[in-house]
């Protein structure tokens, strides 16, 4: 068998359910190898992409998510330093030492973290992720 032609296509996330598909085809010459002239149309249509501003929704989506995954790590943090600094406040005020230890109060401190948890969990899925 014998190549003479190859193409790519790839399909890019222009967010809100939205894709749009890049295509490229190539003649290939005596010789060419058509795995690195796939290769080759598929950094162009990457690039076609980039140029275009596609794919940087799915870069700021996931930084998105990192950061909510950062600030939910923090939060849990803080609720179990105000869990530990309770318990040793009342120590403190059962051993009598500091009978006036205050508990803490992550609210008063800061309002803006919650007790409980309301981060919405789900998967991103992008179809620039496939592997093309």
């Amino acid at each position: 068998m014998k190549i003479t032609k190859v193409s790519y296509s790839g399909l890019f996330n222009l967010g809100n359910y939205n894709n749009e598909k890049i295509g490229l085809t190539a003649h290939l010459d005596e010789g060419e190898d058509p795995e690195i002239v796939v290769e080759a149309l598929r950094e162009q249509a990457v690039a076609m992409a980039a140029n275009k501003g596609l794919g940087n929704e799915t870069d700021i989506r996931y930084e998105i998510r990192r950061r909510v995954d950062d600030l939910e790590d923090l939060r849990i943090k803080c609720v179990k330093a105000q869990n530990e600094w309770n318990q040793v406040a009342e120590f403190l005020r059962a051993q009598g030492i500091k009978p006036d230890a205050p508990n803490l109060s992550l609210k008063t401190l800061m309002p803006s973290i919650q007790e409980e948890s309301t981060a919405v969990n789900g998967e991103l899925i992008d179809a620039a992720d496939d592997e093309f």
